[in-house]
């Protein structure tokens, strides 16, 4: 963010994006490729920005969806709710 600004710059911008998504999800492929041998299931507890690119890096190793479970970890409407009522 420049001095005096409010926002970021485009350039700002891209290189959130790819210190905030695509290295921390590189960091989560290598960690599981290191520790696959040792564990028959690992689960990868992240956000929702980083889930896409992490299911095709790891489909890309061969693994298969085989079932798909919705959690809801944040309801936004319960927030919105809550914000709109103080």
């Amino acid at each position: 963010m420049t001095m005096g600004s409010d926002s970021f710059s485009a350039r700002e911008s891209t290189t959130l994006i790819v210190d905030l998504i695509e290295k921390r999800n590189e960091r989560v492929i290598q960690e599981l490729k290191k520790n696959e041998p040792d564990f028959r299931e690992i689960y990868i507890p992240w956000g929702a920005a980083h889930m896409p690119e992490i299911e095709r890096a790891v489909l890309k190793l061969g693994y298969k969806n085989t079932e798909e479970k919705e959690r809801v970890v944040i309801s936004l409407n319960n927030i919105l709710n809550k914000l709109s009522k103080k």
